[in-house]
């Protein structure tokens, strides 16, 4: 039989054994979170290019609408803050004004929508339509655009950011 005294040695010691599994749990969870952002540390070229500017590697694609969103690539999100250090207004022609201290929402990623597509042997390539930018007149529409190249892995290989707008009437 076990008396108060040994019951208490007996809980002090689960004690101590629960909090010293529960810590290596812990350390362990740390450790996958720090490997899972490991691989998203990935450092790619992600160019910005002058508003409305042409660019031969764009330019020399076929870019056709897409019917379906159906597609699994790397995902943007993993670039995120890589995109959002680019000065938008050094690449900003019309709107430099008002372009002055301009900073990506954390959320433009998620209101970006694929423009478009262009599969050419073993890369694709998609323009992707972003958030509305400031512009230097109520009748022109700006938007940041991200022209995204992907390898046969689909996995992003560079990205070109830049602004393009256009006229309402």
């Amino acid at each position: 039989m076990i008396n108060k005294f040994q019951s208490k040695i007996l809980f002090i010691i689960l004690s101590v054994f629960l909090l010293s599994c529960s810590n290596t749990i812990k350390n362990e969870m740390n450790k996958d979170k720090k490997n899972n952002s490991d691989t998203y540390d990935k450092k790619i070229n992600i160019i910005p290019l002058d508003e409305m500017e042409s660019n031969i590697e764009i330019e020399s694609r076929k870019f056709q609408k897409l019917d379906s969103t159906e597609l699994s690539f790397e995902s943007l999100e993993n670039f995120k803050e890589q995109i959002k250090a680019i000065d938008l207004q050094k690449i900003s022609k019309w709107a430099k004004k008002e372009m002055t201290g301009y900073v990506l929402e954390d959320s433009f990623i998620e209101k970006t929508k694929i423009d478009s597509i262009s599969k050419e042997n073993e890369s694709t390539a998609i323009i992707y339509k972003s958030i509305s930018l400031p512009s230097h007149s109520p009748l022109v529409k700006r938007f940041l655009y991200l022209f995204v190249f992907y390898n046969s892995k689909r996995e992003i290989e560079k990205i070109y950011v830049t602004i393009q707008g256009h006229v309402e009437e």
